[in-house]
């Protein structure tokens, strides 16, 4: 299933994971659900949608409804808009599935690593990579509309998914080398328009 940021899935187990349906079909509660845009429902990390139908008193009789192999792990959170769930896989790339059956849309192979989920923001789909990559994606066809480096590849890396407000992607950069050489860590903050970077905050000056 999917687990938080930090839980591996094990390879070809599976990325995207059984939609949940109570008695009635799943369709009828997916026409109503509430989209998951990013890594904890909201920038507030809350965790809770607005959907009603499922409570404590029916959380017992959910059955899986399907599942959809990923071919490798994944450590994301899928992001969902309307009816499609798009998971970031470890060996980059993303994809996009079907929330009612799990069949693919389209897959994009990035070939670098991804730890982080995907957030979406004004109709486009937003993520960052290991090598301190960051980029922008079409949420209907998987097209890269803009990416650029915002540090060093060799030192610096995005663990997390993007936070955007204000029009900007907000990243936090570490270091993936156990600190042998030490990154500077900082937060990015990066025009959704293009790219660009807005400012940058260093954590130690």
């Amino acid at each position: 299933m999917f687990r938080p940021a930090g839980s591996f899935i094990r390879p070809a187990v599976l990325a995207v994971l059984a939609a949940l349906a109570m008695c009635t079909p799943f369709a009828v509660h997916s026409a109503r659900a509430d989209n998951w845009p990013q890594y904890g429902h909201d920038n507030s990390n809350s965790f809770v949608t607005a959907e009603a139908w499922l409570s404590s008193a029916n959380v017992s009789s959910l059955q899986e409804q399907w599942t959809a192999l990923a071919g490798q792990s994944s450590t994301c959170t899928p992001c969902v808009v309307g009816d499609t769930a798009y998971v970031s896989l470890l060996i980059g790339g993303i994809k996009a599935v079907s929330v009612v059956d799990g069949h693919q849309f389209w897959a994009l192979s990035l070939r670098t690593t991804m730890y982080g989920s995907i957030s979406y923001f004004n109709g486009k789909l937003f993520l960052g990579d290991m090598n301190c990559r960051a980029y922008c994606v079409n949420p209907h066809n998987g097209a890269i509309l803009w990416q650029a480096s915002y540090g060093d590849s060799t030192i610096d890396g995005f663990y997390g998914a993007p936070v955007i407000g204000n029009g900007k992607m907000y990243l936090g950069v570490a270091n993936h080398t156990d600190d042998n050489p030490c990154s500077t860590g900082r937060l990015v903050a990066i025009d959704v328009a293009d790219g660009s970077v807005a400012w940058t905050w260093y954590a130690v000056t």
